[in-house]
């Protein structure tokens, strides 16, 4: 293989890997809530309006609607990862994009070819 031959699979293994990481990151993400500006303003002008802050730091014509109403009481959560989870699913990943390098990289062209296409072909049925 040329250098240009070995550079172009090593960059296509990369990629194949970091789509497959990121799908594997998503599945195991859970997304959290946070209020949106649209949702903040649906509140105030509900019956039930969260309370004003005592001193707001600016007035309240400021769009920035933190600023003078007080939504500690609504809960707001931050995306969970499981990682690991993530890591258990990524390391023979990892391992096995390492060991095609390799083959690559030391190896022959055919074999590396060979490999590369099983490769992909086991990420396909994942």
């Amino acid at each position: 293989m040329t250098k240009q031959e070995k550079d172009y699979a090593i960059d296509r293994i990369r990629r194949v890997v970091d789509r497959k990481e990121a799908e594997i990151k998503k599945k195991h993400t859970i997304k959290g809530f946070e209020l949106t500006t649209q949702k903040k303003i649906e509140l105030i002008y509900s019956y039930a309006p969260p309370p004003m802050k005592p001193k707001p730091e600016r007035i309240c014509y400021d769009p920035n609607l933190t600023t003078c109403y007080d939504f500690s009481g609504y809960i707001e959560t931050e995306d969970v990862i499981d990682l690991e989870a993530i890591e258990a699913k990524t390391e023979h990943l990892h391992k096995k994009a390492q060991n095609l390098k390799d083959e690559i990289m030391l190896g022959s062209a055919p074999e590396a070819l060979k490999l590369m296409r099983e490769f992909f072909a086991e990420l396909e049925k994942e």
